[in-house]
């Protein structure tokens, strides 16, 4: 179990950094458009479709390094004046959440994900289109991976509160 999460790691901070490299490509991208349109009249074709599928990308590309990391946001205020056991239940059920939403996004989308690449679905008309099926497996993907990586946290946790009771006993 420890070489897969290992493994899962590894992935996790790979697509980190592709994510990286992509917000950057986007970002210049962008920056070419503008410039194109103020300073010669001619836009970048298509950068209304590539930044549209880039950031559903992007984002799923990097979620499942930001839980990795356990760096998402969390709003502590009551938390943080609970007992400890609470936090620990608590840190259960969301991470048992999380699970339960990634595995529904991921169960949702995988049936329009096939349709996607047996069909050749792209976004755009005219002079760009931007084929859906990369992005799709990037949503499925991002969303597998959160849902291991919630039930690993999650195990983590019930591992705690099950070494609370065993010291209580």
């Amino acid at each position: 179990m420890k070489k897969f999460l290992s493994g899962i790691t590894h992935l996790v901070v790979i697509l980190n950094v592709a994510a990286t490299v992509g917000i950057f490509a986007l970002t210049a991208i962008v920056v070419a458009d503008v410039l194109g349109r103020t300073l010669f009249n001619r836009p970048v074709t298509g950068v209304p479709e590539l930044a549209k599928l880039s950031i559903v990308a992007i984002t799923f590309l990097q979620i499942p390094y930001v839980m990795l990391i356990e760096r998402h946001i969390r709003s502590t205020v009551l938390v943080d004046r609970m007992p400890r056991i609470w936090q620990t239940w608590l840190n259960i059920i969301t991470y048992l959440i999380g699970m339960i939403v990634f595995a529904m996004f991921f169960y949702g989308g995988w049936d329009l994900t096939v349709t996607a690449w047996k069909v050749s679905e792209y976004e755009g008309e005219g002079a760009l289109r931007v084929p859906t099926s990369p992005n799709r497996i990037i949503i499925e993907l991002g969303s597998a991976l959160m849902v291991i990586l919630c039930c690993r946290n999650m195990v983590r946790y019930v591992k705690e509160l099950s070494n609370k009771n065993h010291q209580k006993g």
